[in-house]
């Protein structure tokens, strides 16, 4: 009896670790996710700020110029 229940004891523990092990596998992998993603949308951001900047010194620059014409 003593035995049956040491058993039982053992392969619970067994199963208990191994589902933690699994569990934090897990884990790990939804985190790895969650940073590739906010990576992937800074870098998105970034690109954005870049693109906007560029438009907005190119408008400027158009205006610029348009001021100088009118004004000659």
């Amino acid at each position: 009896m003593i035995i049956r229940g040491f058993l039982a004891l053992a392969v619970s523990a067994v199963l208990g670790i191994g589902t933690l092990v699994v569990v934090n596998n897990a884990s790990n992998d939804a985190n790895e996710t969650a940073k590739d993603i906010t990576r992937q949308s800074l870098e998105y951001q970034k690109e954005a700020m870049k693109d906007a900047d560029a438009q907005s010194k190119a408008i400027q620059e158009d205006v610029a110029a348009q001021i100088d014409a009118a004004t000659k």
